[in-house]
């Protein structure tokens, strides 16, 4: 099925500046077999997985060279009672030659 909701994205670069979050709205399919696919999760990125048990993870890595852009990024999730997504972020990123973390969440529903 199709779930749709929002991501909180949340990045925090390893010096100067404060946590910065954006709020924005993503689409995961599951299909039958049990295979996750999102391309709204991240911009630019189609990042497919598999469901272990009610879990699963998609990650990729990421480049943007006209924003000096780039690292990992990795979404954990959880299908509640067939009619929800939990799930939180984690990665890292280096922009502009600093180096920095994602944090923040993602709630969706069928």
């Amino acid at each position: 099925g199709t779930y749709s909701g929002t991501v909180n994205l949340c990045r925090t670069p390893a010096e100067g500046d404060s946590e910065e979050c954006d709020n924005s709205m993503a689409e995961i399919e599951i299909s039958e077999n049990g295979q996750v696919f999102s391309d709204s999760l991240f911009e630019g990125l189609a990042m497919t997985g598999n469901l272990s048990g009610n879990q699963f993870t998609l990650s990729s890595p990421f480049s943007d060279p006209g924003q000096d852009f780039s690292g990992n990024i990795k979404f954990n999730g959880a299908v509640i009672n067939d009619s929800g997504i939990a799930g939180s972020i984690s990665g890292t990123y280096t922009e502009g030659g600093v180096n920095g973390t994602f944090s923040g969440s993602f709630n969706l529903s069928k």
